[in-house]
């Protein structure tokens, strides 16, 4: 059958971040942040309702910062377009500050609550996975 789209509202983020065990807080209108574990590391998850271009992004953010040596953030780089290209729903990025990023976006209109789960289960599956191997890449004195 068709699932109802639910409207997001701090109520029900804050429902579906209980309901599913994430902890959270709201960081202004718009804006929570949760947290994961994995790979002995707590990551950041912010979700954020962005009205005016009616998305919904989930972001581990800062997943990690890149080297400032131009040669070990090539390679960070690269690694992270192969895995880009292998992933789905989610996806690597590097933000104005160069910090790595990873995310899930969703049209707001089109988001139900098995959207808003699956988003969440992504970034930990992705993070869990790929951390150790980008923070080597990242990491001084990685053979660069």
């Amino acid at each position: 059958g068709l699932t109802t789209p639910f409207v997001l509202t701090d109520a029900s983020v804050r429902a579906l971040l209980t309901a599913e065990g994430w902890p959270f807080e709201k960081l202004v209108d718009n804006v929570w942040r949760t947290w994961m574990n994995g790979s002995g590391t707590r990551l950041p998850i912010v979700v954020r309702l962005d009205v005016d271009e009616g998305v919904v992004r989930f972001a581990v953010v800062p997943f990690l910062r890149s080297p400032g040596e131009s040669a070990r953030a090539h390679a960070l780089y690269e690694h992270l377009l192969v895995l880009n290209a292998g992933m789905k729903l989610a996806k690597y990025s590097i933000d104005d500050d160069l910090d790595v990023f990873l995310s899930v976006e969703y049209p707001a209109v089109a988001l139900d609550e098995s959207e808003f789960r699956d988003a969440l289960s992504a970034l930990a599956h992705y993070a869990q996975r790929d951390y150790g191997a980008v923070a080597a890449l990242a990491a001084p004195g990685a053979g660069f």
